[in-house]
């Protein structure tokens, strides 16, 4: 799968690959079909568009991601370009409780009655069982997750695989909230077991895809490599917009680092 240049109205060509829609994750989802504008589509493998990154290439800080620190990290989110290979890093201080929080600047989508949303993400974590990580959508929210890696009191909004140091099982739970409702965690899913990933000339080690697909405002459904693990409902249904939310904190032993393959974010527009 993956994104054409840009075509003359500015909109990326999407081809997902038959695995995507089998899974059900995008069925629904007219995504490739940017003509008839019935999606709104968002898709970046940080390596697309009419000039193709090269080495020292640096990840759009200004434009298109906010990068905030979490605790007293001097490390910055950069780009990876090895091989054909392109990766976002979002990189850690070789320091307890240190990381970032990294969202997409403008808000993107917002669950509505009658419309679908749906997400996904390739991601590798370095150490999944002795690091901090959020993996999904949230509301724009410098201070999503904090130092400990939990994610903050005053996040709202928000659907994600939740991976935490303190359980250190390295198996991503899978949480959500709407609005001012209770936070909901659906569970560790067994079968979501991360691994240590690494990603060295070219080669792509324990990356997987993360999926949420949420129905109207309060039916959020959980993918992991295509299959899903998890569904719940929500008591109060999402009521403002949200964004692309991914997080890491480090454990402190090394400089630790989560790599993102892509990023893909679909809203239908027919009610």
């Amino acid at each position: 799968m993956r994104a054409n240049e840009v075509n003359d109205y500015g909109y990326h060509t999407i081809q997902w690959s038959d695995s995507w829609s089998s899974d059900g994750l995008f069925l629904d989802l007219p995504v490739g079909l940017v003509s008839d504008f019935t999606a709104d589509v968002y898709f970046n493998d940080f390596n697309s568009g009419t000039s193709y990154v090269t080495a020292g290439s640096s990840l759009d800080l200004t434009n298109e991601w906010e990068s905030t620190d979490i605790g007293t990290v001097t490390a910055e989110c950069s780009l990876f370009v090895d091989g054909g290979l392109t990766l976002a890093l979002i990189n850690t201080d070789a320091a307890d409780n240190e990381g970032k929080v990294l969202q997409y600047r403008n808000e993107m989508v917002w669950p509505i009655a009658g419309r679908r949303i749906a997400f996904e993400a390739l991601v590798g974590v370095a150490d999944a069982d002795d690091m901090d990580v959020y993996i999904g959508i949230g509301e724009k929210l410098t201070t999503f997750m904090g130092t400990t890696g939990a994610i903050s009191g005053s996040a709202v909004n928000y659907a994600g695989f939740h991976i935490l140091q303190s359980e250190g099982t390295g198996i991503a739970s899978c949480v959500a909230r709407g609005g001012s409702g209770s936070a909901v965690d659906a569970g560790n899913a067994s079968s979501a077991t991360v691994g240590d990933s690494t990603h060295t000339s070219g080669t792509l080690t324990n990356f997987h895809r993360y999926g949420i697909r949420i129905e109207d405002t309060t039916i959020v459904k959980f993918y992991f490599d295509g299959v899903k693990v998890q569904e719940t409902a929500l008591s109060t249904g999402f009521d403002d917009a949200t964004t692309i939310t991914l997080c890491s904190v480090g454990s402190g032993a090394t400089a630790d680092i989560t790599a993102v393959g892509y990023v893909a974010l679909a809203q239908t527009r027919d009610a």
